[in-house]
């Protein structure tokens, strides 16, 4: 039997074997792309990835396109294209590959992306266990924390509290994690299973002793409008942070109805407008923006961003992009807001954009040919512009080109 599983497992090698080989012997003849720097520094676009896919050839495959060069995933070995492949989207999100590389114990079994926080000294991950088989919440907060310069690691559970009627079954959803003064923070959405429209909902921080791993306090988010009128929210969507980056604000987009005596009785009004709200983590209060974000974020085509203690707007169409930012400490506007003509911007078509930090990448599309341009994003200035460019001749330039779908940018640390 013995003989039997060893011969087995060295048939399997073998196969293998051929089939890396073989891969790798294909891969030798992929075109070499790049992104080509054509004007400004090119370590604003250090790490930066161009995600898209190669589409000549027999079938396509995704390919990954960055000043250094390609990467394919026939280049990969068997374990990255078959095991770490399977989470590319979680390992290609900002410093998430560099977390796996450097905590390989802490990072393991750990994929949820608002569940991370790090900052020099700690790295912190909690999250909300779900019983496999009702699909309900198992009723904590598991959190792990790792001191960055000792190497030592602490795991707590904290009981989550109840907020509606006795025995009525409760789901909830984490948002976010972020470390102050005061304890380790946990933003939690809790609300009834079936989620209708009228059911009951509310959000709370969950402020968690760091060093003893005890509650602190559960602060309920409560919703006031202009007026002064409490409102409870019937649908709610939050304005992720950069993903791990500490952050002292957390943005939400809301719908509401004004408070009455029959609680959860009202359905979500149609064409009902949402407002924006912000809490901070230091004061522990809630405030509504002002109306001047609230007439913007009605009207804009494009994205919101939170990048420190600053709310981004961005509006774009075929021939303009504009952006506007404003402090979320005093809810003025930071500067002027700037406004851009596509061709100012570059050639071609708007085909992306994502702001990180106080950088906006810009993804341009004319026929074949792809521009990248690096902004600051609170003035416009142009920091760096490249084109994707392809080894070969002329004629094989021109193939090549043709055969790559470029659709998206991710920073890779």
């Amino acid at each position: 039997m013995k003989r039997y599983i060893t011969t087995l497992a060295l048939v399997l090698l073998a196969a293998a074997g051929f089939s890396t080989y073989y891969a790798f012997g294909s891969a030798d003849h992929l075109p070499e792309y790049r992104l080509e720097t054509l004007e400004g520094d090119v370590n604003e676009a250090a790490n930066l990835v161009l995600v898209g896919s190669y589409i000549g050839g027999k079938g396509s495959q995704p390919l990954n396109l960055t000043v250094h060069g390609s990467e394919y995933r026939s280049r990969k070995s068997l374990y990255e294209s078959y095991i770490t492949d399977a989470r590319e989207w979680f390992y290609e999100r900002e410093g998430m590959r560099e977390l796996i590389e450097k905590y390989p114990a802490f990072m393991r079994g750990k994929s949820e992306i608002n569940s991370f926080y790090q900052d020099q000294d700690w790295l912190a991950y909690a999250e909300i266990p779900y019983n496999s088989a009702t699909s309900d919440p198992e009723g904590t907060i598991e959190v792990e924390m790792l001191n960055r310069s000792t190497g030592k690691t602490a795991d707590y559970s904290i009981a989550l509290t109840p907020f509606t009627q006795q025995g009525m079954r409760e789901h909830a959803t984490l948002y976010d994690v972020q470390l102050q003064a005061d304890g380790l923070h946990v933003m939690v959405k809790q609300y009834e299973t079936d989620n209708k429209p009228s059911g009951a909902s509310q959000y709370f921080d969950y402020i968690i002793d760091s060093a003893s791993g005890q509650l602190v306090k559960r602060i309920a988010l409560e919703f006031v409008d202009a007026a002064g009128t409490k409102l409870t929210p019937l649908s709610s969507a939050a304005t992720q942070n950069d993903y791990t980056a500490p952050n002292d604000y957390f943005v939400l987009s809301i719908v509401t109805q004004e408070q009455t005596g029959e609680a959860n009785s009202s359905s979500v009004p149609a064409n009902a407008p949402a407002e924006l709200y912000v809490y901070s983590y230091k004061s522990g209060t809630t405030q509504r923006l002002p109306d001047e974000m609230q007439k913007l974020d009605a009207r804009r085509m494009g994205g919101r961003y939170i990048s420190g203690g600053d709310l981004y707007f961005t509006n774009y169409n075929e021939t303009q992009f504009s952006v506007s930012s404003y402090s979320l400490e005093t809810g003025e506007r930071r500067g002027d807001s700037w406004s851009l003509l596509s061709s100012q911007i570059g050639e071609g078509e708007l085909q992306s954009f994502f702001i990180n930090g106080d950088r906006l990448y810009v993804l341009l599309a004319k026929e074949d040919a792809r521009t990248v341009v690096v902004m600051n994003a609170a003035t416009g200035e142009s920091l760096y512009k490249g084109s994707v460019t392809v080894e070969g001749s002329e004629e094989e330039r021109q193939i090549a080109l043709s055969d790559m779908a470029l659709n998206n940018m991710s920073i890779k640390e």
